[in-house]
């Protein structure tokens, strides 16, 4: 039997199922947007100087990692809480990698999805992002029991 032969047969079940991948892609899309309240499109973002010690706002366009006014390096941070925003720590650290930086400076367009970098505060070694085993583990993070799920802090 050909695939033509079968999807023909099987209309009811391919349509079931391309409705239920459609309302996963939904629901992925969604719950991506955690911090962010909806409708509202996100215009500031936290970096660090220090290594994730202190970390303040800018531009969400920046594109880590950049000099500050005052001379220091600047990478991403993402911020989050495991107590509905008491006591937030940085979970990771982010910049572009140097292809993505001379892209960016090109005006190329290019996708920059994996071009990223990350680290644990504290850990010398920047992950590429192309190493997803390693980099989905800088960005996990377990809240102490008792305390509830993490939310990423938008600014």
């Amino acid at each position: 039997m050909s695939f033509r032969n079968f999807v023909n047969k099987q209309k009811p079940l391919i349509t079931v199922v391309s409705l239920i991948l459609v309302g996963v892609a939904i629901y992925t899309s969604f719950s991506t947007l955690k911090g962010t309240p909806r409708g509202e499109i996100q215009t500031r973002a936290y970096y660090t100087t220090d290594d994730g010690k202190t970390w303040f706002v800018d531009d969400v366009n920046k594109a880590p990692p950049f000099e500050t006014a005052d001379g220091k390096i600047a990478v991403g941070a993402v911020i989050v809480s495991c107590q509905g925003g008491k006591n937030p720590f940085p979970l990771y650290l982010w910049r572009y990698s140097e292809e993505a930086k001379k892209a960016l400076e090109q005006n190329r367009t290019v996708d920059l999805t994996y071009m990223r970098e990350l680290k644990k505060p504290g850990d010398s070694q920047w992950v590429s992002m192309r190493d997803m085993v390693r980099a989905s583990a800088l960005q996990s993070v377990s809240c102490p029991p008792g305390q509830s799920d993490y939310v990423e802090l938008i600014p």
